[in-house]
């Protein structure tokens, strides 16, 4: 989900050094990449109820760009989306591939930043283009061309939707103010977002208000933070397993996979939920 790097990565920066960067991440954090995630697991259905809600059913294609692991868009295929998944490193599509083998949707994989990659390149167009954890990492100049290029993957009325951490979670910003205390943050530059409206292109509108979303997410992920403070690591991996084939476990199980999501909208609205969505489109778009 997150692409963190330290420094944070340059719009204009794909220089080998910054390559390396993020290559060394994914090897350091996915050395033993767990196959079922319940995070991204459970994002990928916030994002197919978003898409359903203004379009009356499932994607049938989508474009993650920044996607890290891939995990996510692994559960969108699995429910009847051809996916596409662009990264800058190397090594996070050597794991996005890992996670994404034995589907029967098409997969297409794209080493390429995102700030500069050629659309024709991209070879077709998606109904959804979106992604998690990225656009915190930039600045809201970066951030408009961000959104600029994504636009340009999308089909006539396809959405653009963007997953940023937000500025008023109480407990996201809690946790992460104690690891920047003792410099375990491991995310390098992170702004969270109140709203991502200033900085829509020109031509592209917000398709319905944004929202938060996610605080469940910051109880699946809470036991792999610990594993950043002295003394914890190892205690931390473990209940951070524990906690994710548990919740794997609720989520795959249609009647309490809504009431975790009911839970997850009440909890949101009144502490904040770890990421604000943004759901938005080009008013008047091209053909590809």
């Amino acid at each position: 989900m997150t692409n963190p790097a330290e420094p944070a990565q340059k719009a204009a920066d794909s220089s080998p050094d910054q390559t390396q960067i993020w290559d060394n991440y994914w090897i350091r954090e996915n050395q033993a990449p767990l196959r079922d995630d319940a995070m991204c697991l459970f994002l990928s259905y916030v994002i197919e109820d978003a898409f359903r809600r203004q379009k009356g059913r499932s994607p049938n294609s989508a474009i993650e760009m920044g996607a890290g692991s891939g995990r996510t868009s692994r559960y969108l295929n699995e429910r009847g989306a051809e996916t596409g998944i662009l990264d800058l490193s190397a090594e996070a599509l050597k794991l996005a591939a890992h996670a994404n083998q034995g589907l029967r949707r098409e997969v297409r994989y794209f080493e390429a930043d995102i700030f500069k990659f050629d659309r024709k390149d991209i070879g077709r167009e998606y109904e959804l283009v979106w992604n998690a954890g990225v656009l915190e990492h930039f600045t809201a100049e970066e951030q408009r061309r961000m959104l600029g290029k994504m636009g340009t993957l999308a089909t006539k009325n396809g959405l653009l939707l963007l997953l940023c951490p937000y500025a008023k979670s109480l407990f996201y910003r809690a946790g992460k103010a104690a690891l920047e205390a003792i410099g375990k943050f491991p995310y390098g530059r992170e702004v969270p977002v109140n709203t991502l409206e200033p900085v829509l292109p020109e031509g592209m509108e917000l398709v319905v208000q944004e929202k938060s979303v996610g605080f469940l997410i910051l109880i699946f992920n809470s036991f792999k933070l610990f594993a950043n403070f002295p003394g914890l690591k190892g205690i931390g991996g473990f209940l951070h397993r524990q906690s994710n084939s548990v919740a794997m476990t609720l989520l795959s199980i249609e009647p309490t996979r809504q009431l975790l999501f009911m839970a997850d909208r009440i909890l949101s609205r009144l502490f904040g939920g770890y990421l604000l969505m943004t759901i938005c489109r080009y008013k008047v778009k091209t053909t590809f």
